[in-house]
């Protein structure tokens, strides 16, 4: 007897084939997006893992001198931060800017303080420059994506045998 529509053992079951076959599709497509974003996490990490250690050998002692006719605690940083950046492959800038003087509160946190005369220090892992006044807006070029900014209080020597307040700001990228 023949029945009518009837295809064969395999044919019968062909259309509840496609919705299991599109949910193992779906579930291999997601496992394979989640694992791009854990890969994309474990960069992030890794690269704020190294922007710390960099930032901790730049602030280990909390204080940068300044002394005339030897090179500057910021000169010597600089030169071992290169070091540990290239180990690490990592592109890095590193600005020191001193506040010598009284630092009025209120100007602080404003969007252009005006505070002190003393130019900021540069060092990167491209050129270092002596000082910001050197340096034009778009000298300093940051990644397009990952870059972590990581700002700390020092104090610096401002002369006369004074000491002062100090931002350092280590910004690294790949």
């Amino acid at each position: 007897m023949h029945k009518k529509g009837f295809i064969g053992p395999i044919g019968d079951d062909i259309p509840s084939l496609f919705p299991i076959i599109a949910g193992i599709f779906i579930f291999l497509i997601s496992i394979g997006f989640i694992q791009s974003q854990i890969n994309a996490r474990n960069e992030y990490i890794d690269l704020r893992d190294d922007v710390l250690q960099v930032s901790y050998v730049a602030t280990e002692k909390g204080y940068m001198s300044r002394v005339p006719d030897l090179a500057s605690d910021f000169d010597l940083k600089c030169s071992l931060v290169k070091e540990i950046a290239l180990k690490r492959q990592l592109n890095f800038t590193m600005i020191l800017k001193p506040f010598c003087g009284p630092v009025n509160v209120n100007q602080f946190f404003a969007v252009n303080p005006a505070l002190g005369s003393y130019p900021a220090r540069v060092c990167s892992s491209f050129t270092r420059h002596e000082d910001m006044d050197s340096v034009g807006s778009g000298d300093i070029e940051f990644g397009d994506e990952n870059t972590v900014i990581m700002s700390f209080p020092m104090a610096t020597d401002c002369g006369d045998g004074k000491r002062g307040l100090a931002f350092i700001s280590v910004a690294g990228w790949r």
